[in-house]
């Protein structure tokens, strides 16, 4: 049955349903995990402007408990119909409502398959998940219900489906069916929405990563960026500015790449880079000159398409706070150094240039003597480890007078220790799409997405 599958009906949307504790755990499969995230009545609000600005007078709701609290919530609030779908999603036997580490526990080699699936290493047939659900079987159980139900749609209505079953329908709506090589997992945030009739499988689709060139007086400016999921929040952009000593943009123990890949995850375009003197970047003497060429050159490009979250950590933390002042900049400081006297007495910096773990630096990338008074600003948020040896705690308080500050339990100046690099992840992917929320706006037209073509 490898044909073209036009759904019928005009003003057709797909969408997912809204982020649930179920999604927070990253359980799989059928789960009565269903209760609300922070993000919920955001997702939950947007759905029902999309509905409205679109003309959309019906709801089919996927099974699953949290497609049920999605389309209830939609019925209620808009007084429209709602349709149970037909079709049902992946059924994952004895491994449904396991978490993703308990099911790489249970059995590593279902959870790799899984994992080459969702990365879109390799299209269903080709993966051992074939075990768990037959791509000939799926095929057929599509057939019967576009035969029973698909085609009997009608016009101006909205599927609210669960992501396998997003998986299923948007394949259809573009010929493919499990059996194909095409049969590719897509990359949908919650609460995300688009009209069937763009959807484009040749949409780039998270987790794309591009590789760019930025350049600037002192040299280029190496990226990578994470493309989002279709998402709603595609007006900021989060980027992250490694520290200075031994670090590039992957960051310790990939602390930095681990960010990026959680928001995107999140449905934020973000990236991380190497400024110039650092990583992949030419290997030009690091100084002051280079340092604020390469962040002016980053924001820069990414501030004329909207908000900016600015992530930075120690000493690039410093830097960022004293020189880079936008109101579209919100700016996420990852224990920052607060008595720049007292690390360059331990480090012996005394002269024009220093050297650290066999790296040579200017030493005007420490323009500031003594203990550092953080000011006013109320657009920073602050990151300390609580066993940072770098930070009298003390201190902090005292020099920073508004913004927020977050301490992170038994965290080091490098996050490195035991679980405090997902601890700090955590709560910065929190703050920062807070900050999406905030700064998404309205789309005129009511589109939900953020994708490009290749």
């Amino acid at each position: 049955m490898e044909t073209i599958a036009v759904l019928a009906g005009k003003n057709i949307h797909f969408a997912r349903h809204v982020e649930t504790t179920k999604n927070l755990h990253d359980i799989h499969g059928e789960s009565d995990e269903c209760k609300p995230t922070p993000w919920t009545k955001h997702q939950i609000s947007a759905l029902i402007r999309y509905i409205k600005i679109n003309g959309v007078t019906k709801i089919l709701s996927g099974s699953t408990t949290q497609c049920a609290y999605t389309s209830s919530a939609l019925k209620l609030m808009l007084n429209i119909d709602a349709i149970g779908l037909d079709l049902l999603p992946i059924n994952l036997g004895k491994y449904a409502g396991l978490s993703h580490s308990e099911f790489r526990r249970f059995n590593r080699r279902l959870a790799n398959a899984m994992e080459l699936f969702r990365y879109r290493v390799l299209p269903y047939n080709k993966t051992i998940l074939k075990e768990l659900a037959d791509p000939d079987i799926m095929a057929n159980e599509i057939g019967r219900w576009w035969n029973t139900q698909g085609q009997h749609i009608g016009n101006d209505a909205i599927f609210i489906l669960s992501n396998s079953l997003l998986v299923k329908l948007t394949n259809f709506s573009q010929g493919i069916l499990p059996t194909s090589d095409r049969y590719l997992n897509v990359g949908f945030a919650n609460g995300a929405a688009v009209p069937v009739d763009e959807w484009d499988i040749e949409m780039d689709q998270w987790p794309a990563i591009k590789h760019k060139t930025l350049t600037t007086a002192c040299g280029d400016v190496i990226l990578t960026e994470y493309i989002p999921k279709l998402s709603i929040l595609n007006k900021v952009t989060a980027l992250i500015y490694p520290g200075i000593f031994g670090s590039s943009r992957f960051g310790p123990y990939n602390l930095y790449n681990r960010m990026a890949r959680e928001l995107a995850e999140y449905g934020v375009r973000s990236a991380v880079f190497d400024p110039v003197g650092s990583g992949e970047s030419p290997p030009i003497y690091r100084c002051l000159e280079t340092e604020l060429a390469s962040l002016d050159a980053v924001t820069n490009y990414y501030v004329k398409c909207g908000p900016v979250a600015l992530c930075a950590h120690s000493l690039s933390a410093n830097l960022l706070y004293k020189h880079i002042s936008s109101a579209r900049i919100h700016k996420y400081l990852m224990a920052p150094v607060i008595d720049i006297g007292a690390r360059k007495a331990a480090w012996g910096i005394d002269g024009e240039n220093m050297s650290r773990h066999g790296l040579d630096f200017s030493s005007d990338l420490w323009d500031d003597n003594g203990l550092i008074s953080f000011g006013s600003d109320s657009d920073v948020d602050y990151y300390f480890g609580t066993c940072d040896r770098y930070v009298d705690h003390k201190q902090v308080e005292s020099l920073i007078h508004k913004g927020r500050i977050h301490f992170i339990e038994g965290a080091g100046h490098n996050f490195s220790e035991g679980n405090t690099s997902n601890a700090l992840i955590q709560q910065i992917v929190e703050d920062i799409i807070g900050y999406a929320w905030q700064n998404n706006g309205h789309a005129a037209d009511g589109k939900i997405q953020c994708v490009t073509k290749s």
